[in-house]
């Protein structure tokens, strides 16, 4: 009875792998953008990567086993650090 709980509390769901492909390609969009030279860092590109990234990050946490809040503090700090990585790329090759 024990082992069969243990084995489906391991089990993720199909909606863990459509939230991690989700965020993927949406941080691989962001470098996308920066890379062809398109302008990146607007308020809507901030507020959306911050939403998107909280809620998939809160998600991917709670599957996980672990505290969802802290979760969305990761997702949050993650995009802002990839913006910025994703700016300087851009401002570095593109621009020079």
């Amino acid at each position: 009875m024990t082992n069969n709980v243990l084995e489906t509390s391991r089990k993720k769901s199909i909606w863990f792998y459509v939230v991690v492909t989700l965020l993927l390609v949406h941080y691989w969009a962001l470098f996308d953008q920066a890379l062809a030279g398109l302008r990146i860092g607007t308020a809507d590109d901030i507020s959306s990567g911050i939403v998107l990234g909280a809620l998939c990050w809160w998600y991917i946490w709670k599957q996980l086993g672990r505290r969802p809040l802290v979760g969305s503090l990761v997702g949050i700090c993650f995009y802002l650090l990839l913006l910025f990585i994703a700016i300087l790329i851009q401002r570095m090759f593109i621009t020079a």
